[in-house]
C-alpha cells in the first residue's frame, strides 16, 4: 500500500505509556482525519508532529523498504544519544558496550549491573558474552513492561553472528528490540523528541520498524523468502536436483556447526586455562592470607615484630579479601560459562549425530544414482556399438594383419627399451660423477693461478738473489786482492797446489762447472763471521790463475745439445703411436695425456730421497689400465649413440601404432615420402651432434681421472720432498750449533775471558773445528752422491703408451750427469787442503816447542785456518743451492763455452766473498 503522508503522535494516555505512529492513505477524506485527531485528543493524547510526503511516486511501501534504509535510520537514531562519538557502521555495536550504555540511559534503575567483559578486543567470545547479557536484560525489560514480546519482531537474533561476523541483519533485529524498549520506557517523551529531530528518511525507517514490531507489516526477509518460495513453486524442479540442494544445505549447516563446535571447544579450553590461573591466584592469596593472619595473631600476642603497622596490615588484609571475593565471582561466572558451553557442545553433538544419519542416507542415494547412471551409460554405449558393429567388421579384417606386425615390433621395442633403461642408469651414474669432476677442475685451475703467482714471486726473489750474488762477487774480489797484498809475509804458511777451485768469473758459472747443491751447505755461511784473515800466501794467486786456465781447457757441452736433439726426435716418434689410441678425442686431450704420462711417477718406484739405494724401475701396468679405461669410455659413447638411434626408432614405431587406421597410415606414408630427404638430413645432423657430445663426455671423464691421478702424485712427491728438507735442515742446524760453540770458546780464550774460556788450548780447539768440518764434508759428499741417482726414463720396451720425461727435465738430467764428477773432486781437494793446514799446525807446534814461537803467531795461524773453513762453507753452500736448482724442472741452465778472465772473476760472487773473508 502506497502512503503519501505520515503523522507522528506523542504518547497515548499515561496509563498506556506508549507512543503511536499513525498513518493513513493519501485519498483519505479530511473529515475522517479530523475525527481521528479529535478522538486522540479526547483520549488524553497529543499530536506532536505531522508531515506529508511530497514525492508520492517515489515512496516505497513499508514491506518493500530495504534493509540498508532501516540500518541507516537506526544508526542515525543511535547517534542521537550522548555517546561521545559518532557511529559509522553497525560493527561498532558488536561488543554490546554502546547498547548497554543506551539501556542505562533509558532506565538506570533496572539496568544496574555491569557487562561481564570490559575488554572485548581479544576474541569474539567476549563480545558474545556481552551481547548475551544485553539481550537477556532487554527481553526481560520488555516482558516486565508489557507482559510479552512484540509479535512482529524476532526475539532471538543470532548473537554469535553479530559478535563473530558483524551480521547487519541480526544487528537490526537487536536494535529494533532496543527501539521498542525506548518507546515503552517510563519516560518516552524525551526519546520521541529526539526522533522528531531526525531526518525524514530516518523517521520513515523508524516508522517502518515500529510497524513491523506491532505486526502491521510483514518483515522484508519473510516477504523475500515467501516470494522466492513462490517462484520456486512456479518453476518445474527436478527431484534429484532438489534433493541435492537439500543435502548441500545440510552439509553447509553441518560445516557451520562443526566450526562453531571447534570455536566453542577453544573458548572452553581458554576458560579452563583461565580458571586454572584464577585458582592458582586464589591459592596464592589464601596462603598469603593465612600467613598474614598468623603474623597478626603473633603480633597481637606480643611475640612478633611490631615494626609493621597493624592498620596497614588490616587494610592490606581487606584488600586481599576484596580481591579474593572478586576472583571467586569471576570463577563462578567462568563456571557458568563453562556449563553453558558444555550444554552447547552436547546439543551440537546431537545435531552431528543427526547429520551423520542424513549423510549415510545421502551416500546410499548417491550410490544408487551412480549405479543407475552407469547402467544408463552402458545401455547407451551398447546401442552405439550395435550401430557401429558393421563398420568395425569391415575394418577388423584389414587391421588384423597390421596388429600382428605391430605386436612383433612392440616386442622388439620392449627389448630395446629395457636395454635403453639399463644404459640410462649408467648414464645417470656418469652424470652424477660429472659435477665432482668439474669441481676438481675448478680447484686445479685455482691451484694453477696460485702457482703462477708463486712463480712470479720466486722470479722477483731470483732477481734480488742475482743482485746479491753480484755484490758478493765484488766482495770476494776485494778479499782476493787483500790476500795478494798479504802474501809477502815470510812466516805465513803456503797453500798446497791441490786446492784449486774452478772459476769462470761468476758464481753461477762456477756452480755449473762443479754441480754441488748449495742448500746442502747453507747452514755454515755465518759460522766464521767474526774471524779475520791476517796473513795469506802468495801461492794462492798463482793457484787461482791455474784454475782459470784449467777451466778454459775444459771440453764444451756440445754433447748436451746432441742429447736434447735425440730426445726431441724420440718424443716426436712416440706422439704418432699415442695418437692412434685416442682416435675421436681432441688433440688437447692427447697432448695432456702425453705430458702427464711423461711426468708421472707411476712409471717408476721412488725409494726414500737422498738414499744410496734410490733407483728407478719402469712399470707400465697403470698406463695399460688407463688405456683400457679410455677405450671403455669410447665404447660407452658409441653405445649411447646406438641407444639414441634405437629410441628414435621406437618412438616412430609407437607413433605408427597409435595411428593404426588405414587412411592415417596412408597419410603418414605420403608425409614421409614428401619429407624423407629433409628428415634424413636432420637425423644425420642430430646423430653427428649426439656422437660429438658422447665423445666429449668420455673425454671429460678420462681427463678428470688423469687430473686426479696427477694431483695425487704431486701431493705425494711434495710431502716426501718436504720431509727430507726438514731432516737435512735439522742436521745442518745441529752442526751449526756445535761450530758456534767451538768458535765461542776459541774467541773467549783469545780475549782472555775466564768465564767463557774453555780448558782446552787453542790448537786443540782448532783440531776440533777441523774434525767437525771434516765430518760435515763427509755428509755433504754422501748427499752429493745421492744426487747422482735420478728417475730412469721410460723406454720403448713397454706398450705403445710408455711415457717419456719432458725435454726440459731431460736437459736438466743431462747437465747433472755431466757435472756430477766435479763436486767430488772439489770436495776431495778441499779435504786435502784442510789436512795440509792441520799438518802445518802440528809443524808450527813443534817449531814453537823447539824455537819458542809466540802465542800471537799461533793465533794468527788459527785465524788463517778459520778463514779457509769459512770460505769453504760459503762456496759449498752456493754449490748446494745451484745443485737444487738444476734438479728442478722449472730452472733453465745456461753455460759459457769459454772461460772467464781474472777481472771478470774478481767481479763475480766468489771473488767478492773471498774479498769479504780477507777483510777488504
Amino acid at each position: 500500500m502506497k502512503l503519501s503522508s505520515a503523522l507522528l503522535l506523542g504518547f497515548l494516555p499515561l496509563a498506556l505509556a506508549k507512543s503511536i505512529l499513525v498513518t493513513y492513505p493519501q485519498d483519505t477524506p479530511d473529515s475522517v482525519i479530523k475525527e481521528a485527531q479529535k478522538s486522540i485528543v479526547q483520549g488524553g493524547g497529543k499530536i506532536t508532529h505531522e508531515y506529508h510526503s511530497q514525492a508520492a511516486t517515489h515512496s516505497l511501501p513499508p514491506n518493500m523498504a530495504s534493509e540498508h534504509t532501516i540500518t541507516q535510520a537506526l544508526l542515525e537514531w543511535i547517534n542521537s544519544f550522548s555517546l561521545g562519538k559518532t557511529l559509522r557502521s553497525t560493527e561498532e555495536l558488536s561488543d554490546g558496550t554502546i547498547l548497554w550504555e543506551i539501556l542505562q540511559d533509558i532506565d538506570p534503575q533496572y539496568f544496574l549491573n555491569e557487562l561481564p567483559e570490559r575488554n572485548t578486543s581479544d576474541h569474539w567470545v567476549a563480545k558474545l558474552a556481552n551481547l548475551k547479557h544485553v539481550h537477556k536484560h532487554l527481553t526481560g525489560y520488555l516482558r516486565m513492561q508489557t507482559g510479552k514480546l512484540p509479535s512482529g519482531l524476532d526475539p532471538s537474533p543470532d548473537l554469535q553472528a553479530i559478535a563473530e561476523n558483524n551480521s547487519v541483519k541480526d544487528t537490526n533485529k537487536l536494535l529494533k528490540l532496543l527501539l521498542i524498549a525506548v518507546i515503552r520506557s517510563p519516560n518516552p517523551e524525551r526519546f520521541v523528541n529526539q526522533i522528531q529531530d531526525l531526518s525524514l528518511q530516518a523517521q520513515e525507517g523508524l516508522k517502518i520498524a515500529i510497524e513491523e514490531s506491532n505486526g502491521e507489516l510483514v518483515s522484508t526477509d519473510v516477504e523475500d523468502e515467501t516470494n522466492e518460495d513462490t517462484k520456486k513453486q512456479d518453476l518445474p524442479v527436478d527431484l534429484e536436483l532438489q534433493f541435492e540442494e537439500r543435502v548441500g544445505k545440510v552439509i553447509a549447516e553441518n560445516d557451520r556447526l562443526t566450526h562453531e563446535k571447534k570455536e566453542l571447544e577453544k573458548a572452553l579450553e581458554d576458560l579452563h586455562n583461565r580458571l586454572a590461573r584464577l585458582q592458582e591466584n586464589n591459592d596464592t592469596l589464601q596462603s598469603r592470607l593465612a600467613s598474614t593472619e598468623d603474623r597478626l595473631v603473633t603480633l597481637k600476642s606480643g611475640k612478633g615484630d611490631i615494626g609493621v603497622s597493624a592498620k596497614a596490615l588490616e587494610s592490606k588484609t581487606r584488600q586481599q579479601e576484596d580481591l579474593i571475593a572478586s576472583q571467586e565471582e569471576r570463577i563462578a561466572a567462568a563456571q557458568d560459562e563453562i556449563d553453558s558451553l558444555r550444554m552447547t557442545v552436547e546439543s551440537l553433538h546431537v545435531k552431528n549425530q543427526r547429520f551423520q544419519k542424513l549423510q549415510d542416507d545421502y551416500d546410499e542415494l548417491k550410490t544408487d544414482r551412480d549405479q543407475l547412471a552407469r547402467k544408463a551409460n552402458a545401455a547407451e554405449k551398447y546401442r552405439q556399438k550395435l550401430q557401429a558393429s558393421q563398420d568395425f567388421e569391415k575394418e577388423n579384417q584389414s587391421l588384423k594383419n597390421q596388429i600382428k606386425d605391430l605386436q612383433q615390433q612392440l616386442k622388439d621395442a620392449d627389448s630395446q627399451q629395457r636395454w635403453s633403461a639399463e644404459r640410462e642408469v649408467e648414464l645417470e651414474e656418469y652424470r652424477r660423477v660429472l659435477p665432482r669432476i668439474e669441481q676438481e677442475c675448478s680447484e686445479i685451475q685455482n691451484l694453477k693461478k696460485q702457482l703462477e703467482f708463486n712463480n712470479h714471486a720466486l722470479t722477483e726473489r731470483l732477481s734480488s738473489a742475482e743482485e746479491q750474488r753480484e755484490r758478493d762477487d765484488a766482495l770476494i774480489s776485494e778479499l782476493r786482492e787483500r790476500i795478494r797484498e798479504l802474501e809477502g809475509s815470510p812466516g805465513s804458511p803456503s797453500l798446497t797446489p791441490g786446492t784449486e777451485t774452478p772459476k769462470r768469473g761468476t758464481l753461477q758459472e762456477d756452480f755449473e762447472g762443479i754441480g754441488i747443491q748449495e742448500s746442502q751447505l747453507s747452514v755454515l755461511p755465518t759460522i766464521f763471521e767474526e774471524a779475520e784473515l791476517t796473513d795469506s800466501s802468495k801461492a794462492e794467486n798463482d793457484e787461482l790463475r791455474k784454475e782459470v786456465e784449467s777451466l778454459k781447457e775444459q771440453p764444451s757441452v756440445s754433447w748436451l745439445e746432441e742429447e736434447l736433439g735425440k730426445f726431441a726426435a724420440y718424443h716426436a716418434d712416440d706422439e704418432s703411436q699415442i695418437g692412434s689410441q685416442f682416435e675421436g678425442f681432441s688433440e688437447n686431450f692427447s697432448h695432456i695425456h702425453r705430458l702427464a704420462q711423461a711426468n708421472s711417477s707411476q712409471g717408476y718406484v721412488i725409494e726414500p730421497l737422498f738414499s744410496p739405494r734410490t733407483h728407478g724401475r719402469f712399470s707400465d701396468e697403470y698406463w695399460k689400465l688407463y688405456d683400457h679405461y679410455t677405450q671403455a669410455l669410447g665404447k660407452l659413447a658409441d653405445a649411447q649413440d646406438s641407444l639414441e638411434i634405437t629410441k628414435r626408432a621406437l618412438t616412430d614405431a609407437m607413433a605408427e601404432v597409435g595411428l593404426a587406421g588405414k587412411e592415417k597410415v596412408d597419410m603418414i606414408h605420403e608425409v614421409k615420402e614428401s619429407n624423407s630427404a629433409e628428415v634424413a638430413k636432420l637425423r644425420a645432423e642430430w646423430d653427428d651432434c649426439l656422437h660429438r657430445i658422447h665423445l666429449l663426455e668420455a673425454e671429460l671423464d678420462a681427463s678428470q681421472e688423469l687430473v686426479r691421478e696427477v694431483c695425487a702424485e704431486r701431493d705425494e712427491l711434495r710431502s716426501l720432498f718436504d720431509k727430507k728438507q726438514v731432516e737435512i735442515h735439522a742436521e745442518d742446524q745441529e752442526m751449526s750449533n756445535e761450530m758456534k760453540r767451538l768458535l765461542a770458546e776459541l774467541t773467549a780464550q783469545e780475549n782472555g775471558d775466564s768465564a767463557d774460556a774453555s780448558q782446552k788450548s787453542g790448537p786443540e780447539l782448532a783440531k776440533e773445528v777441523a774434525e767437525l768440518i771434516e765430518k760435515y764434508l763427509e755428509k755433504l759428499a754422501k748427499r752429493a752422491e745421492v744426487s747422482r741417482f735420478s728417475p730412469v726414463p721410460f723406454s720403448n720396451a713397454g706398450s705403445t703408451h710408455s711415457g717419456k720425461v719432458f725435454a726440459k727435465s731431460s736437459s736438466t738430467a743431462a747437465v747433472n750427469a755431466g757435472l756430477r764428477p766435479q763436486p767430488r773432486r772439489y770436495i776431495h781437494h778441499q779435504n786435502e787442503h784442510i789436512k795440509f793446514l792441520q799438518e802445518r799446525i802440528r809443524h808450527f807446534e813443534e817449531d814453537d816447542a823447539a824455537d819458542g814461537i809466540s802465542k800471537e803467531r799461533e793465533l794468527e795461524l788459527q785465524k788463517v785456518i778459520d778463514n779457509q773453513a769459512r770460505e769453504l762453507a760459503l762456496i759449498s753452500s752456493a754449490w748446494y743451492d745451484l745443485q737444487g736448482r738444476l734438479q728442478s724442472n722449472n730452472v733453465t741452465v745456461s753455460r759459457f763455452r769459454n772461460g772467464a778472465n781474472i777481472s771478470e772473476f774478481q767481479k763475480g760472487w766468489l771473488g767478492r766473498q773471498r774479498s769479504l773473508v780477507a777483510g777488504r
